[in-house]
């Protein structure tokens, strides 16, 4: 959602069904009225789920330069930028490649941004293994620092495992997540939060309640 809160962009699944699969945008007046039919995203930024690919999917809003962040399983796990946009359905430009270094067979994900766009946070993942990384810089003219590790402290499940992902962040800090129990027959998952440490790191996690 953009900070007006009168845009909304989502991924949508429905079985294969072109018509109603894959990257839309909905649009409001105001915060305060209903959110119009959505519109699917036009070029390759609208065609997750669509054909043989996979395509870019778990869309964020850069706030400062209205880009969008996301990500593609198919293409390696990268993370991708689409600069240029008029948060509307079109025109976008092609999806460009995000310059952040990876070991081989681990897939970077989910990038998360700061309102500047200058914090940089993301998921590095393989298997079962997951990892909470980022990457800094000073203005959104240059290109991303060396990426670091965040140290996770108590996400592991019952089998010692930390499935989790989609991260994102409160203005506090707080890291917002779901975190998956392989214990469980089909992975149950739970969302989750974690208060960040002074040294940098986050957790242990606790269960997000509803009131």
């Amino acid at each position: 959602v953009n900070d007006k809160q009168t845009k909304l962009i989502f991924s949508r699944d429905s079985l294969g069904d072109p018509k109603h699969t894959g990257n839309f945008i909905a649009t409001r007046g105001s915060a305060s009225e209903p959110w119009r039919k959505p519109l699917p995203l036009n070029g390759p930024v609208g065609q997750y789920l669509r054909g043989k690919g996979k395509g870019i999917h778990d869309l964020h809003f850069g706030h400062t330069t209205k880009t969008l962040y996301g990500w593609s399983e198919t293409e390696g796990g990268k993370m991708f930028t689409i600069g240029g946009t008029r948060l509307s359905t079109g025109p976008w430009k092609a999806p460009t490649a995000m310059n952040i270094a990876k070991p081989s067979g681990w897939k970077n994900s989910q990038p998360w941004l700061n309102k500047e766009e200058t914090v940089l946070i993301f998921n590095r993942w393989q298997d079962a293994e997951r990892e909470l990384w980022g990457a800094q810089r000073t203005k959104t003219s240059e290109g991303w620092g060396q990426p670091f590790k965040i140290e996770t402290k108590g996400f592991e499940d019952p089998n010692g495992l930390a499935v989790w992902g989609e991260p994102s962040f409160m203005d506090n800090g707080t890291l917002l997540f779901t975190r998956f129990n392989t214990a469980s027959p089909n992975w149950d998952s739970q969302l989750m939060y974690a208060l960040p440490n002074e040294d940098g790191s986050y957790g242990p996690p606790k269960p997000v309640s509803f009131k």
